[in-house]
């Protein structure tokens, strides 16, 4: 068990957005900008910072 002198929260948040063009599904996709899995696809979102609400967290522009 880990313990911190400090809050540490471990709450994420993604978006997932599918749309249809062409007759084709299409789900939007983002290059990871750090590790792990730098410059690998993701959906968009991160991390729920401590004063943050899921909302705030999922708009974060830090995160596309």
């Amino acid at each position: 068990m880990y313990q911190y002198e400090y809050p540490h929260p471990s709450v994420s948040t993604d978006i997932v957005i599918f749309t249809i063009q062409e007759e084709q599904l299409k789900v939007l996709l983002i290059r990871r900008l750090s590790d792990p899995f730098k410059n690998g696809w993701a959906l968009p979102g991160g991390f729920v910072e401590i004063d943050e609400d899921l909302e705030q967290a999922a708009n974060a522009p830090t995160n596309f």
